[in-house]
């Protein structure tokens, strides 16, 4: 699958942060504005005191949520974060989309953070390939000799296929006719 973005749309990179009040366990980044794409690159779970919790994000629609990472009991504090993306690993969100960030419980008196960033792009109405430009990247694939013969040549003939008249003569060209 291509990507979401081209390079030089890393100028639109962007930043989004949301907090639960105290004591709450999930937070909520979206939804995706309509005919956009997120894709985030960089993204953290994290409480305001020191805790160890169960924490897991999901990706939610208008009917159904889907999992993104597996539940996982972590030491977490502001300087300790549960990532949603290790190893340069990308997660595009479309229109609509909402990414959730939840912890199973809250120590007394704490709040729970979430933050992305993010490129936020155009979503194409479709994608279009220029039919010529394939035939001339195969081409210069082939090379010179290739072009300038017309064609890699088998037997005897012409160069670029050519035959003698009817009847006989000449030899077959590389392609049959």
């Amino acid at each position: 699958m291509p990507e979401a973005y081209e390079l030089h749309e890393g100028r639109f990179l962007q930043e989004l942060s949301v907090a639960a009040g105290v004591g709450g366990l999930t937070c909520a980044l979206g939804p995706v504005p309509r005919g956009k794409i997120w894709t985030i690159i960089f993204g953290f779970l994290s409480p305001s005191v020191a805790e160890t919790k169960t924490v897991w994000y999901q990706v939610s629609n208008v009917s159904n949520s889907f999992p993104v990472t597996v539940p996982m009991s972590i030491a977490l504090s502001l300087a300790m974060v549960y990532p949603l993306l290790t190893n340069g690993m990308e997660l595009k969100l479309y229109q609509g989309q909402i990414l959730r960030g939840y912890r199973d419980s809250a120590t007394a008196g704490s709040n729970f953070y979430m933050g992305i960033l993010y490129v936020e792009t155009d979503l194409p109405y479709y994608s279009y390939d220029e039919p010529l430009k394939k035939i001339v990247k195969q081409a210069q694939a082939h090379g010179s000799v290739y072009r300038s013969s017309g064609g890699v040549s088998i037997g005897g003939g012409m160069p670029g296929g050519g035959h003698g008249g009817e009847g006989g003569g000449g030899g077959g060209g590389a392609e049959p006719y």
